[in-house]
């Protein structure tokens, strides 16, 4: 009797152990795939304003856009991804966004990271009139 409860809370023991780690993992996974993302479809983003030749972004409709299409092929989870556009002006080479992404825990409650980031597009050399 006495090995059957120690058998149990082991048990019970190794089961809230192994929901915090998934919980934990799941997060930074998480955080890193919005994270490294983010920054990865804003540089493809600006890398695509500044390409002369094959396309160009013409306003600012399709700056987002492209963006938005980027940061998709990014996302690789299930989740919900929800984006806000904080400033895109695609004549200055300026965008800023916020990325928030909501999912639930192996426990069912719902958990989100978000990531903010701004990248500014450097133009070098002179621009003749």
């Amino acid at each position: 009797m006495k090995q059957m409860i120690y058998g149990l809370v082991s048990f019970g023991m190794l089961a809230l152990l192994l929901g915090v780690i998934l919980t934990i993992q799941g997060r930074a996974i998480r955080t890193d795939e919005v994270t490294l993302g983010l920054e990865e479809a804003m540089n493809s983003s600006m890398q695509q304003l500044c390409r002369d030749g094959h396309y160009t972004i013409q306003n600012r409709e399709e700056f987002v856009a492209d963006f938005l299409e980027l940061l998709l092929l990014q996302m690789n989870s299930n989740s919900d991804v929800t984006v806000r556009i904080l400033r895109a002006d695609e004549k200055r080479g300026l965008l800023s966004v916020e990325v928030v992404e909501t999912y639930l825990h192996p426990n069912g409650e719902k958990g989100s990271v978000s990531a903010q980031r701004t990248i500014l597009l450097e133009r070098t050399g002179g621009e003749s009139s």
